[in-house]
């Protein structure tokens, strides 16, 4: 069964939450951090790209060695020098490098300063010969999971000039140094030709040092000047993206299965885009600052029909990704000048511990699209390992094709009492799958509009659901009467309704609840509207926990759960002395689904019953002896 947000203002799926200890701020250089990785790791670059200069810092890292290689170091920090040189040897008890030797890479640390100060540490090449568009590349990471945000800058400059106070420096990049524990690739194009250009990075970190808040320690490692003639990108990149066509043009409901891939050393990149991830739950599950963290790329031209497409689990995974937890980005256009298209959190086989992403949608003929796989970032905490992409062609059903349906559906009934919980099942819908934006979705009224084409403008209308793209086939709407939702308060009549569309339009990308669409009244037909009964609490026809010799009964019912109750229910029972008792689960037609009978000692007495053979609904829990009998009501879903 889907999990499902109830109402804007109300639940919001929740994401597994992993966290990490926190660490003091060392005070030793060649300290070993309590959380370092021991392994290398990282990101594999390819490329069969002609090398105009590459060093992959197997020799002396030192300031010393650096400069013997045609380096040019600068400290240009306030406060200092401090314990450290602006660039050292990798240090082992921090993390291995990317290659080679495990020292064989260079790092700059927050000791190159005193107490709180600014550090800005230059490592600058020598000149080469440089035309426009040759790329500039380098890996680089600091101390998995560091709290301190260490920063680096990418410079160029084409007048040969390598001190950093020439005025003809161009910034590439500035960023924050991934804190994963991986190594991350970044590469940058060089803006325009130069006999004598000149690449430089820079450690740079306001308010760093041993007692500043910013600054822990980076490391260095394949620095490299490529002709890009021949380059061969990775699925890292939009360019690299891989060609899923095979998935495409398939039988009818036939599941297209590829993969697995690996996101682990996923980056971002210069050319990924700035929007059309906008209904991605970063940070929190509640989407205020969504974020492209370990992205890969995939492709395929349209080819005008209908499909699903989700990520999830196949032969060949062994690191099934974190909680499954994928996001999905659908685009057109053109690598760096992309068009949103389709955007998804969680797709409608998400669960309440598992998040693949998944949607449906329409291809235009000959169009190429790019679909953009993410991994969740809960605070912090990414969503890594592998997964495999599954597409299935979808039958086209247009807004008046003979085989929609609402299926069938089934509800608790009428009467919802205070603390009930309402549920509602629908097994079987198909709606139409016209348009990028199609599938079902439930609305709250507060009169019947069975048959209504325009719901969301009914004036009787209050909120919606999350709509399901496509139509899945079990869906579960739930509300519990509990006045957690001011307006849908109790003492009154709702209306929970289904509604079938096609041809919708999002508001926004973040679009998520059925409200959030514009709908297609040539497209859209609401089902038979349900009426629900909400009382106060208190309300006389909700009896619950009526003792029925209140007078003289000895017995009382404490402790019950789970609330609802699933498989099982458990309680205490408590007597006032020794006594032989009957215990069971009654319906509302007083038909008994489980009993058992106990010689109840004085004091608390822990019952469990089972229900795995009854059906959702109202139940009793009966307590009989000779000093009279108890009667409680639960909810069982």
């Amino acid at each position: 069964l889907l999990f499902l947000t109830l109402f804007t203002i109300g639940l919001v799926q929740a994401q597994s939450v992993q966290k990490f200890a926190g660490r003091m701020h060392p005070t030793s250089m060649n300290q070993k951090k309590s959380n370092s990785t021991a392994l290398k790791s990282g990101v594999n670059v390819h490329s069969t790209a002609t090398n105009i200069f590459t060093d992959n810092m197997d020799g002396d890292n030192s300031v010393a060695g650096l400069l013997a290689r045609g380096y040019r170091t600068y400290f240009r920090g306030t406060g200092g020098p401090g314990l450290a040189e602006e660039w050292i040897q990798g240090d082992t008890g921090v993390f291995y490098a990317y290659n080679g030797n495990d020292s064989s890479y260079v790092a700059s640390t927050f000791q190159s300063v005193l107490t709180a100060n600014d550090i800005d540490n230059w490592l600058v090449l020598d000149t080469l010969n440089i035309t426009a568009g040759n790329v500039f590349s380098f890996v680089c990471r600091t101390e998995a999971f560091s709290s301190f945000p260490d920063t680096i800058r990418v410079m160029y400059n084409a007048t040969g000039a390598t001190l950093p106070e020439d005025l003809n420096w161009v910034e590439l990049d500035r960023f924050k140094v991934d804190t994963t524990g991986i190594w991350t690739l970044k590469a940058y194009a060089a803006p325009t030709t130069s006999a004598t250009g000149i690449f430089a990075i820079r450690h740079a970190v306001a308010d760093g040092g041993p007692l500043g808040s910013n600054s822990d320690y980076i490391g260095i490692d394949q620095i490299e000047v490529n002709d890009t003639t021949g380059t061969v990108y990775t699925n890292d990149d939009c360019l690299g993206a891989t060609d899923i066509n095979s998935l495409f043009g398939q039988p009818l409901g036939i599941e297209q299965v590829a993969g697995p891939y690996d996101n682990t050393t996923a980056t971002t990149g210069p050319l990924d885009p700035t929007n059309g991830f906008e209904c991605w739950g970063e940070p929190d599950g509640l989407g205020a600052a969504p974020e492209i963290n370990n992205s890969l790329w995939f492709t395929f031209v349209g080819d005008g029909g209908n499909y699903f497409v989700e990520s999830g689990t196949c032969a060949g995974v062994t690191n099934y990704i974190s909680d499954g937890d994928t996001q999905f980005a659908l685009y057109t256009g053109t690598c760096g000048s992309l068009t949103p298209e389709n955007c998804n959190e969680d797709g409608p086989n998400a669960t309440a511990t598992v998040y693949p992403a998944g949607f449906s949608f329409g291809t235009t003929l000959g169009t190429t699209y790019y679909l953009l796989v993410d991994g969740f970032n809960f605070q912090g905490a990414l969503s890594i390992g592998q997964f495999c992409l599954k597409v299935t062609k979808l039958a086209s059903i247009a807004c008046n094709d003979a085989s929609l349906t609402f299926g069938a559906i089934t509800n608790t009934p009428s009467l919802t009492c205070f603390g009930d919980t309402l549920k509602i099942t629908e097994i079987g819908a198909i709606a139409p799958n016209t348009g990028s934006v199609n599938g079902i979705g439930w609305v709250v009224t507060t009169a019947n509009i069975t048959g209504s084409v325009d719901p969301l403008n009914d004036p009787s209308f209050l909120t919606s659901y999350r709509y399901a793209s496509p139509a899945p086939d079990t869906i579960t709407r739930i509300f519990i009467n509990n006045l957690t939702t001011g307006f849908l308060a109790a003492g009154q009549i709702l209306y929970w309704t289904p509604v079938s569309f096609g041809n919708a339009v999002k508001n926004t990308l973040a679009a998520s609840f059925l409200q959030d669409l514009t709908l297609d009244p040539a497209c859209t037909v609401s089902g038979t509207s349900i009426a629900f009964d909400l009382k106060v609490a208190g309300d006389p026809a909700c009896s619950v926990g009526i003792n029925e010799n209140s007078a003289s009964s000895e017995y009382g019912i404490s402790n019950i759960y789970p609330i609802p109750a699933k498989t099982d229910i458990s309680f205490t029972i408590t007597a006032k002395q020794n006594s032989n008792l009957v215990i069971s689960v009654k319906d509302n037609l007083g038909k008994e689904v489980s009993s058992k009978q106990i010689n109840a000692s004085k004091g608390e007495n822990k019952i469990t019953l089972d229900l795995n053979n009854s059906a959702s609904g109202f139940y009793f829990i009966n307590v009989s002896g000779e000093k009279g009998s108890y009667n409680v009501k639960f909810v069982k879903n």
